[in-house]
């Protein structure tokens, strides 16, 4: 196995099943992924956000699947993310990894992307042991999505963080106060239908016991900019406070906790989720 490879896997529990392997070599292609796009112009148009950026640069203790970017407002009308398709397949290939990064069609705002190779290879290529490789189909393909997101937001405010794997690399992402509105809006405003997003109510909790700010005019661009809130109505702390007591009085945490259990190692830190709990911490959280 490549050197740095090795290197970055040995920060991980040696895998003992091929869900452990598979979880980790993803978030391995996801640092790779950022560096990658570090040796081009990327983070001068678009800034690192979501769950993933949470986890690498804050210390979410969560598996994570996608790579999230926000266009900046003064690049959504000449970004093209096809531009970029380049410096991240020559970092997979400059570390021997068997996988490449295709665009896919855009989908209004969303201009989105896949990293993907065969599974069995790629686990190869890591170093995975072979009695967990031969259970994974000869088929089966590993996927990670990329998507830049050009809704027009305002007020976000940004620094730049540096990733030490595979090689030191500067990440303009957002601050924690912008992270921190961008998940409140998507768990007022994200549409669960049939299967809550317990990921979401995670990561909701980390923020609090963190204590991390919260950029409150950012959060009410977000959701004034879909549709969760109207242009006219006033917006403040003990607002938001009401909305989500409201949200949190209404959710299936039996579903929630399904949801977030495959993405955690320690489950018992779900065992006591309930309304009573999530609306307790949020009147006491000073926003």
């Amino acid at each position: 196995m490549n050197s740095v490879l090795d290197s970055m896997m040995s920060k991980y529990p040696v895998a003992t099943s091929d869900a452990e392997a598979k979880n980790a070599v993803k978030q391995a292609l996801q640092e790779i992924t950022l560096c990658g796009l570090g040796r081009s112009d990327f983070y001068q148009n678009a800034a690192f956000n979501g769950g993933t950026a949470l986890r690498i640069f804050h210390g979410l203790q969560r598996l994570s699947e996608d790579l999230d970017f926000s266009i900046d407002n003064e690049k959504i009308d000449t970004f093209v993310l096809d531009k970029y398709v380049g410096c991240i397949n020559n970092e997979l290939a400059s570390l021997g990894i068997p996988a490449t990064f295709e665009v896919d069609s855009k989908s209004g705002l969303i201009q989105r992307g896949y990293i993907k190779g065969n599974c069995r290879e790629i686990l190869n290529c890591f170093g995975t042991e072979e009695t967990i490789t031969g259970r994974v189909p000869a088929n089966e393909v590993l996927k990670i999505k990329l998507e830049a997101d050009a809704a027009a937001l305002s007020a976000a405010s940004y620094e730049t963080k540096y990733l030490l794997q595979p090689y030191p690399t500067p990440v303009r992402l957002y601050d924690k106060g912008t992270l921190f509105a961008g998940k409140v809006s998507a768990v007022l405003s994200r549409s669960w239908k049939s299967r809550v997003k317990g990921r979401d109510l995670f990561d909701y909790l980390f923020y609090i016991t963190n204590e991390y700010p919260m950029n409150l005019a950012h959060l009410e661009s977000r959701l004034k900019n879909n549709g969760y809130l109207k242009s006219y109505q006033s917006f403040n702390k003990d607002i938001l406070k009401q909305l989500l007591c409201e949200r949190f009085a209404t959710i299936d945490y039996a579903s929630a906790k399904s949801d977030v259990s495959p993405f955690i190692r320690d489950r018992k830190v779900v065992d006591f989720w309930s309304a009573d709990l999530f609306i307790a911490v949020t009147k006491d959280f000073d926003f």
